[in-house]
C-alpha cells in the first residue's frame, strides 16, 4: 500500500495538482497504512490505492478534460471504511481529505 501512496503523491506532482491538503493526506495515509497491512480487509484498500494510482498515472492529451477517476476511486474506498472509523479514524479522514482535494483539483 505504501507504494501505491507514492505512486499517488508522484502522479500529483507530475500533474501539478498536489497541494497542502493532498499532501497532509498523503502523510497521514503513509503513517497509518501499516497498522492495516495484516487485516483481511486491507487487500480491498490495497486495490483502490494502486487503482487511483494507475489512473492518475494515465497519460493525458493536452485537451483531455476527462476526470481520470482516482477521486471516484477513493470516494468509493471512503465508503468501505466507512465500517473502521471507530477502530481507524485516521485513515478514514485521510482517504476523504485525498479524495476531495483530487476532485477539487478535477482529477
Amino acid at each position: 500500500m505504501k507504494r501505491s501512496i507514492e505512486d499517488i503523491r508522484e502522479a500529483l506532482r507530475e500533474l501539478q495538482a498536489n497541494d497542502d491538503e493532498s499532501e497532509a493526506a498523503l502523510n497521514e495515509l503513509l503513517e497509518t497504512v501499516s497498522k492495516l497491512e495484516d487485516d483481511p480487509r486491507a487487500d480491498g484498500i490495497r486495490i483502490k490505492l494502486e487503482s487511483a494510482a494507475a489512473d492518475l498515472k494515465r497519460p493525458r492529451k493536452e485537451d483531455d478534460d476527462e476526470p481520470s477517476g482516482a477521486s471516484k476511486l477513493l470516494e468509493e474506498l471512503q465508503e468501505e471504511l466507512s465500517e473502521w472509523g471507530e477502530d481507524h479514524p485516521t485513515i478514514v479522514m485521510a482517504v476523504s481529505r485525498l479524495a476531495n482535494a483530487l476532485a477539487v483539483a478535477g482529477l
